[in-house]
């Protein structure tokens, strides 16, 4: 689940979505559930190739600081619903594109 893999509460997660707790909470594998769930799954993947597994490196990139994003942590900008330009941030870094 995506809110455990974070570290954030189903909350947080309904609402960075814009959708509501209790329609994720009936239908998670919903097809309108997927396509806003979908950052978060590239940005988990791109973490995964770099460092060989999941955890702990996702949850650590989320809390540490980040010279791209000097006034925030990337898990605020999560919470905020930022997860697609955080996973195009991780795909930029991966194609090699600078800053």
């Amino acid at each position: 689940m995506v809110a455990d893999a974070f570290g954030i509460s189903l909350a947080d997660v309904a609402r960075a979505i814009g959708k509501k707790l209790q329609t994720i909470h009936q239908t998670p594998d919903s097809d309108g559930l997927q396509k806003p769930l979908y950052p978060y799954e590239r940005i988990a993947s791109a973490i995964k190739y770099t460092a060989g597994s999941l955890q702990p490196a996702l949850k650590i990139w989320l809390n540490a600081h980040n010279p791209t994003m000097p006034n925030t942590f990337p898990v605020e900008l999560v919470k905020k619903g930022h997860a697609e330009q955080l996973a195009d941030l991780w795909d930029d870094t991966l194609l090699g594109h600078p800053d």
